[in-house]
């Protein structure tokens, strides 16, 4: 996850948007999945009659800070992420 001073993040060079500090939460407002914004997968799948089912990848998602780390703010969820800076 590399998050950049303009207010930008990348992750895993795959999924690209924004992210901006509310307290200690940091939001996350997806805008790009791979190469492809969400209208323009929408417009993709529905030219090759597909149902466009992947709006999930641009829903905005948030991690907590906790001292040094990003966090999941769920620890009983089922995926428990921790980003740390190097």
């Amino acid at each position: 996850l590399e998050l950049r001073a303009d207010g930008t993040f990348s992750h895993k060079g795959v999924t690209h948007g924004t992210w901006s500090w509310d307290g200690k939460r940091a939001v996350f407002q997806p805008t790009v999945f791979g190469s492809q914004s969400r209208d323009e997968m929408q417009a993709a799948a529905e030219a090759s009659g597909r149902v466009f089912s992947l709006g999930f990848l641009f829903e905005p998602f948030e991690l907590v800070g906790e001292g040094e780390a990003l966090v999941t703010p769920d620890p009983n969820s089922l995926i428990y992420t921790e980003y740390r800076r190097i």
